[in-house]
Formats: structure tokens, C-alpha cells, sequence
């Protein structure tokens, strides 16, 4: 985070500021071990074209996948009847 706060900021970015400095070092995540599951991955004989690191990373993208599903499941027959 910088150190000089510019005046004409302070409005727009105080709560941000105060969140970013209240919860440093308190993130879920252990950088030692999303370092190493990356570089396990990337040397893997078949490395993931996505890798998610955590499990909130996980959560989010599970439910954009549901989301996504439903959506294209709604739309499904509107899709197939595109084909000639």
C-alpha cells in the first residue's frame, strides 16, 4: 500500500484502505503451500488448464459453474434449434 495518502482520495478509497490494513496477514491462503501446488502443476505430466488455490477459490468458481449450467439447461432447446 503506498504511504502518501492524496487528499482528494480519501473519500473514495478510506474504507478500502482501512479493510486493506485491518485484514493484512489474515488472508485464508498459505503462499508456501499455493507456491508449491503451482509448481506441481505446472510439472505435472498433465498440467490443469485452470487450478484454483483455496477453497473460497473453489467455491466461486462451483457456483459460476451452476450458474452457468442452469442458465444453458433454461436455454437449451432455444441453442438446439439454432442447428440446420
Amino acid at each position: 500500500m503506498a504511504s502518501q495518502v492524496i487528499e482528494d482520495y480519501t473519500g473514495t478509497d478510506a474504507d478500502k484502505r482501512s479493510w486493506s490494513t485491518n485484514n493484512n496477514g489474515k488472508q485464508q491462503g498459505n503462499p508456501a503451500r499455493g507456491a508449491e501446488a503451482i509448481i506441481n502443476a505446472v510439472t505435472s505430466e498433465k498440467p490443469p488448464l485452470h487450478l484454483l488455490l483455496g477453497g473460497d477459490a473453489y467455491e466461486e468458481a462451483t457456483k459460476k459453474l451452476d450458474s452457468l449450467h442452469h442458465e444453458f439447461e433454461t436455454w437449451r432447446d432455444v441453442t438446439l434449434s439454432t442447428n440446420f
